[in-house]
């Protein structure tokens, strides 16, 4: 890690904390409650990076600089292998916010985590692994992949899908479903189209990243600027609602996008217009297929920031299918279990990624189910692409399962 130059300044661990945030670091008792829901303690066992310690540890660095050990000791920066070791932590996290949803005292840990990263990458500590190459990405292209925004309709885009040039809906894929997993967009399009539903697209280099994988990572210098184009060239298309098919997008529209602003339309998961098409018939599956699936509850949909979570449409979409049996996971809905690829896991601890994707995978195959059932495209790149960095991407490719993986739509698609 670098040394840091500038002075201490009166804000430092401070600057992107809400006084909620402040009392939240006071607030957590170490109960424990939290260790079962979290899927990094399940896959290290490591205390010294669960919910509790982190806590502790920034509020230790908050002491140190503003509290009773500053005056009675001096103002003086943490040692740099403390903040070193709580950067590990911090990062080996999806913050998919399980230990909030169960926390006995009410912290909101995802917005806690989030607050956290961005102050530690405000102050010039980087974000560990590969994450500093998504802005890097997001400076050049507008996008953390390092790919022309101008092809990606052409990845995913059928021929014969044609959108209106304006209309009501338009539908928003999302960098990481463009890139990491098209044919999630391929089947949503289908699906619109078989309903008759008319949608529009952004242009594709108006099509911006939403911005959360920087938010994600606590990267903020490019958000202003992210947002603002997305929000103005929706304005332009005179929509009324957004249809996202990544459910992080969503979280990002409905917590940072507003914050910029009110937003002149509705947004809503892509799920949510499918499953409604299914219940009122414009959508009829007209083949069938004796199979046992289960369903994985994205983080973002079940319990996100903010909004209406998103749990019965993907299972409407499911119990529509002819000949399909939904057998659900253990822990689904608000207290879902994180697959192990959000919140930059895969690029700052992809061997504590590698070890939850194991686990997940386990829990699965213990339903009986023989197709396990997405609706994220980090999750489809990490279980259906099989995507983590080398060499860790090896031994998880090389992971043996009996449950195929699949996103939802895609699969409901094959069915039309």
């Amino acid at each position: 890690m670098p040394e840091k130059a500038r002075a201490l300044a009166k804000k430092d661990f401070l600057a992107h904390l809400t006084r909620k945030q402040l009392l939240e670091l006071e607030a957590c008792v170490r109960c424990g409650a939290c260790f079962d829901a979290c899927v990094v303690q399940e896959a290290t066992g490591d205390r010294n990076i669960s919910p509790p310690a982190k806590i502790a540890s920034y509020r230790r660095f908050v002491d140190t600089v503003h509290g009773l050990r500053a005056k009675l000791l001096g103002r003086r920066k943490p040692a740099e292998e403390d903040v070193a070791h709580f950067l590990g932590a911090l990062y080996a996290c999806t913050t998919c916010g399980a230990c909030g949803e169960v926390c006995e005292v009410g912290i909101d840990t995802q917005r806690l985590w989030w607050a956290m990263r961005r102050e530690l990458v405000g102050m010039g500590y980087p974000a560990p692994g590969t994450l500093p190459k998504l802005l890097e990405n997001a400076r050049r292209h507008h996008s953390i992949f390092a790919s022309p925004l101008e092809l990606r309709y052409r990845i995913w885009l059928p021929p014969e899908v044609r959108p209106a040039a304006r209309a009501e809906l338009c539908y928003f894929e999302g960098c990481g479903v463009a890139w990491e997993a098209p044919a999630m967009a391929e089947a949503a399009v289908r699906l619109l189209s078989a309903a008759k539903i008319e949608f529009t697209l952004l242009e594709a280099s108006r099509a911006w990243c939403c911005g959360w994988p920087l938010a994600v990572a606590g990267m903020w210098e490019l958000q202003q600027e992210l947002v603002e184009n997305n929000i103005s060239a929706l304005e332009e298309k005179g929509i009324t609602t957004l249809a996202v098919s990544c459910p992080c997008c969503l979280q990002q529209i409905r917590e940072v996008w507003r914050s910029y602003g009110k937003l002149p339309f509705e947004v809503l998961h892509i799920t949510q217009i499918i499953a409604e098409a299914v219940e009122d018939g414009r959508l009829r599956f007209t083949k069938a297929r004796k199979e046992r699936v289960t369903y994985h509850d994205p983080c973002q949909l079940t319990r996100g920031f903010r909004g209406p979570r998103v749990y019965e449409e993907p299972r409407t979409v499911i119990q529509h299918l002819p000949g399909v049996e939904l057998l659900e996971l253990e822990r689904q809905g608000r207290l879902t279990k994180c697959c192990g690829a959000g919140g930059g896991i895969r690029g700052a601890r992809p061997e504590v990624a590698l070890e939850i994707g194991k686990l997940f995978l386990r829990d699965a195959a213990r339903t009986g189910a023989e197709t396990l059932l997405m609706n994220c495209p980090a999750c489809y790149a990490m279980y259906v692409a099989r995507r983590l960095p080398e060499p860790w991407g090896r031994e998880w490719r090389a992971f043996e399962s009996p449950v195929k993986c699949n996103d939802v739509l895609q699969y409901a698609a094959g069915f039309l």
